[in-house]
């Protein structure tokens, strides 16, 4: 069970209203509420109010468990609905290596007596360093996802370069696209994505 302690922001809010709120699709939305996958305080409410507890039965938001590694790792930020640690070099987000940032938050999380699912919102790889954001909830996952599609959120890098410019300030605002013959490469593409560096 997934539950959900209704905040101020949200009283008087229909179930439906605080799922749109959390770009959750309609289709979903539409099975939750019509077969009824939600309880407000143990008891099925179209209504929620502060303070009441919104539970919805574990299928509603499918999520993969992925074995937990207790280690140390630098938490930059934590509130209830999002976690920001650094992650270090020579490190992948996620897959089949023994050790991932994944498996270490899910011990982490499991050590504060928090739902041991990480929920990382993008990837970085492996040998970049920098800050990365996992949702505490799936439908904070859900809302964070939606912004960053929709260019809400946005991510900056700092990249450290060899070499000499004739320029100690500048810009490059162009389309970014994989290499055709370099797979691990990038390289300016018209149908590539926007970025500005």
């Amino acid at each position: 069970m997934i539950q959900y302690v209704i905040s101020e922001k949200f009283n008087k809010m229909s179930v439906r209203d605080f799922l749109e709120y959390f770009k959750i699709s309609q289709k979903k939305i539409n099975w939750i509420i019509n077969d009824k996958l939600y309880l407000v305080n143990g008891a099925y409410s179209e209504t929620l109010n502060t303070n009441d507890v919104l539970t919805f039965h574990d299928e509603c938001f499918k999520e993969s468990l992925v074995e937990p590694i207790y280690r140390n790792i630098e938490v930059l930020y934590q509130d209830e609905h999002i976690l920001v640690v650094d992650k270090p070099k020579n490190l992948i987000i996620h897959g089949d290596d023994d050790i991932t940032l994944d498996k270490i938050v899910a011990g982490y999380l499991d050590t504060m007596g928090l739902d041991p699912i990480p929920r990382h919102l993008y990837r970085l790889d492996k040998d970049t360093t920098g800050c990365m954001l996992y949702a505490l909830n799936p439908l904070t996952l859900a809302k964070l996802s939606f912004d960053l599609e929709n260019k809400k959120l946005t991510k900056t890098y700092l990249a450290l370069v060899s070499g000499s410019f004739n320029h100690n300030l500048g810009k490059i605002d162009a389309p970014i696209g994989k290499d055709r013959h370099h797979s691990l490469r990038r390289r300016v593409a018209k149908n590539g994505d926007q970025a500005l560096t």
